[in-house]
């Protein structure tokens, strides 16, 4: 209060008064800033100083606000320190989140490779990993589970044809085998057929044998019979002559 109404006579270190400076940054324009060395209150010796000024026509006067430059500088450092804190708190949590997100990402790569080689290895049942995600992994996971759909349609295809192989193999068998049976049959009605025959011709046989034997008998006999009439025709021949 003792200094309202009053005309500054403040200068700065080397005796340039305020005023003057003031002027100087207001020469082209409403504001404007200076920069001098003035003792902080309290002390005596000069520091650095930064102020910025601002007519103000409503008032007719002039605002003029200022900092010391080594206030700034801990306000900077201060500042700096801050942000240098939050950066390193910020940079620490996304390495954090980078290193949770690689190890994700590996992880997930590393089960999907797994599955892709047991795929390859034939192991068609294989549970594949992330499906559910909705990112490119995911995606080459729902690829993968479509070839794993396939590849068991193929599958099943290949069972389906082998046991249709298997039935036709063995109706065909069986068709071989009924007819080998029915085959055996027919013969073996026709063996027992041409035996009966055989018996039949056997014994036929037998009868005309003994039948040829008799025959043999009788012309034996009728030989005899023969001989005894030709004999006889010579006792009557030589009787005859004798008569003669």
């Amino acid at each position: 209060p003792a200094r309202e109404d009053k005309r500054s006579t403040a200068t700065d270190a080397r005796g340039t008064p305020i005023l003057d400076l003031m002027r100087a940054a207001l020469r082209d324009g409403d504001s404007g800033t200076i920069t001098y060395q003035y003792p902080k209150p309290g002390q005596t010796q000069p520091q650095p100083k930064m102020s910025y000024v601002q007519r103000l026509p409503s008032l007719n006067g002039v605002l003029l606000a200022g900092a010391y430059t080594d206030d700034l500088d801990a306000d900077f450092r201060a500042q700096m320190l801050s942000m240098a804190t939050m950066t390193g708190l910020v940079l620490l949590v996304t390495l954090i989140l980078a290193w949770l997100v690689g190890r994700d990402i590996s992880g997930a790569l590393r089960r999907l490779k797994g599955a892709m080689t047991a795929l390859a290895d034939g192991a068609l049942h294989t549970e594949i990993p992330g499906t559910t995600r909705g990112d490119e992994i995911g995606a080459m996971a729902g690829a993968m589970q479509v070839f794993k759909d396939h590849a068991l349609a193929i599958e099943r295809l290949k069972t389906e044809r082998e046991a249709a192989d298997r039935l036709a193999r063995t109706e065909k068998q069986q068709a071989v085998a009924r007819l080998a049976t029915d085959f055996e049959t027919q013969v073996a009605a026709i063996v027992d057929q041409v035996a009966a025959a055989a018996g039949e011709m056997e014994r036929t046989a037998g009868t005309m044998t003994a039948a040829t034997a008799q025959t043999s008998r009788q012309v034996l006999a009728a030989a005899a019979a023969s001989n005894q009439a030709s004999g006889n025709v010579m006792s009557v021949a030589e009787a005859t002559e004798k008569l003669s």
